[in-house]
């Protein structure tokens, strides 16, 4: 995941991260390793993306690194690798805080036009996504996070499990904490930020039921470096999005070099906050409703059927808590066999997605509904055509 914001109720010292270590000494060895990589790659003027051993990944443009992130090895991961079925697909994914869809092709021009002058016309290698009617089902990051990470939140379970709400309010069931059911199912997990922060303590659980296999230590958490500066910041010289994440990423992650091509999800945990003034018009509050969500699925791992259903309901009502169990059914290896369901919004993408949904059968407030209807009224003199 990538793209977190930061604030000083999130700050995660450096020593706390580094603790996870089973090993100190080879942690600061690698350390070393990174510094030297670094140096090197200062003399270069293009951008690179080098993987080296899967510990290090770096992003690199005109005498400045970008972003690097080193992996904090664990014996007992290493250890279950050769276990690991080889037949899984990787799965990605890409998390931006505040991004709404408009303004993903506002600020990520270069990838969204790899994606869709590129990616788009290999029909037959991937099924490209765009869910338009992606909504949030929170102002800010913890309603929604909560809903990817477990299900969980005041709106992560459907109303015919309305217990669950308060038992799950704050924390998650281990068994259904989505990344150990990823690795339950034979997968090696990790999760990478773009500031020292420990996303998983802050939103999910502070025991080490929630943990991944691969922890990081991103350059956020480089003693080296300011925090508080430039290294954070989007638009200067050392922004991360325009020059390092938009474009160049995406086209090697899905570069025919690439042995196994991943499953990759682009998206937002909410839309995009602008301001009181922005805020209040109409294009504020849709833009604040709406995030971005765009599945990249290879070809290989669908079934005709089931690209069928995600591309039908790329024109449906869906929200975090059906990314949620999308994610729970490519785990588990069901994408060919949606879950069984008794509730309207206990369902996956490969599920069809009611026509009847909306923001009360999903139990989103009026105030955060993007729905005319429910929340946002237009003015029908500005409505070119009334759909049933």
């Amino acid at each position: 995941m990538a793209g977190r914001t930061r604030g000083n109720r999130t700050q995660t010292n450096v020593d706390q991260l580094i603790k996870r270590s089973p090993n100190a000494v080879q942690l600061h060895s690698r350390q070393a390793d990174l510094n030297n990589l670094l140096k090197k790659i200062r003399t270069k003027d293009i951008i690179e993306v080098l993987i080296l051993e899967d510990e290090f990944f770096t992003v690199e443009r005109d005498n400045q690194e970008q972003l690097f992130i080193q992996t904090i090895v664990k014996s007992e991961v290493e250890s279950k690798l050769p276990r690991k079925r080889s037949n899984l697909p990787p799965v990605i994914l890409f998390e931006f805080d505040s991004l709404s869809r408009l303004h993903f092709y506002r600020k990520l021009p270069e990838t969204a036009n790899f994606i869709w002058k590129n990616l788009s016309r290999l029909a037959d290698k991937y099924a490209i996504l765009d869910y338009h009617k992606y909504h949030t089902l929170g102002r800010n990051t913890d309603p929604n996070i909560r809903a990817i990470f477990c299900a969980s939140g005041k709106y992560g379970w459907g109303k015919n499990r309305s217990w669950l709400k308060t038992l799950w309010w704050r924390w998650c069931r281990k068994d259904y904490y989505i990344f150990n059911v990823f690795k339950r199912n034979g997968y090696v997990t990790s999760l990478a930020v773009n500031v020292c922060q420990d996303l998983i303590l802050d939103y999910a659980g502070k025991s080490d039921d929630f943990h991944v296999d691969y922890e990081s230590v991103t350059w956020a958490c480089h003693k080296e470096y300011d925090l508080d500066g430039q290294w954070d910041d989007s638009f200067g010289p050392y922004g991360y999005n325009p020059r390092c994440i938009d474009g160049k990423l995406l086209e090697y992650l899905t570069s025919s070099k690439l042995k196994q091509p991943p499953i990759i999800f682009l998206f937002g945990d909410h839309g995009l906050h602008y301001g009181p003034t922005f805020d209040q018009t109409i294009a504020g509050k849709m833009e604040a409703r709406l995030p971005a969500f765009i599945p990249i699925i290879p070809n290989q791992y669908l079934i005709v059927s089931s690209k069928e259903v995600l591309i039908e309901n790329q024109d449906r009502f869906v929200t975090h808590r059906d990314f949620y169990w999308t994610l729970f059914n490519i785990a588990t290896n069901q994408s060919d066999k949606p879950l069984a369901t008794d509730d309207i919004r206990r369902t996956s993408l490969f599920n069809r997605i009611s026509t009847k949904r909306d923001c009360i059968t999903e139990g989103i407030p009026k105030y955060l509904c993007a729905c005319s209807d429910d929340g946002i009224h237009f003015n029908p003199e500005l409505l070119l055509a009334k759909l049933d």
